[in-house]
């Protein structure tokens, strides 16, 4: 999905406005950074045009609903890291990349996750209309 010439305007005044105030750590927003082109790269490999997120919907076929989708990927996630605490070498993505996927996922689950509250708010409000 694109941004619309409007959306982009907003964002960027957003962060402009982020960074000129900003006192946290100076790493911190080249790692957002880094995490946004992470993100726009895999999207292009996995997203459809109905959905950004198409990869990590399809669990809703099986019956649940995408957030807890996410929580599955953050545990492969996690279980990388934690072989990396036991000093084991990984062979195709490191350290570095598991924890950009980490926090991507994170922020894809909380969208997910409020994704599915807005639906379930939309049901349950059809439903006392009845």
């Amino acid at each position: 999905m694109r941004l619309t010439k409007k959306q982009k305007q907003q964002l960027l005044k957003e962060f402009k406005k982020v960074i000129d105030n900003w006192v946290g750590h100076v790493d911190f927003p080249f790692i957002l950074l880094k995490m946004l082109e992470v993100h726009n790269n895999k999207s292009n490999d996995y997203a459809n045009e109905e959905s950004p997120f198409a990869n990590i919907e399809l669990c809703e076929r099986g019956g649940f609903p995408a957030w807890k989708g996410v929580i599955i990927r953050l545990g492969d996630k996690y279980s990388r890291l934690l072989n990396a605490l036991q000093g084991k070498l990984f062979k195709y993505e490191g350290v570095t990349d598991a924890f950009i996927d980490t926090a991507i996922y994170s922020i894809i689950g909380l969208i997910e996750y409020n994704r599915y509250e807005k639906e379930k708010k939309k049901e349950h409000s059809k439903k006392k209309k009845k």
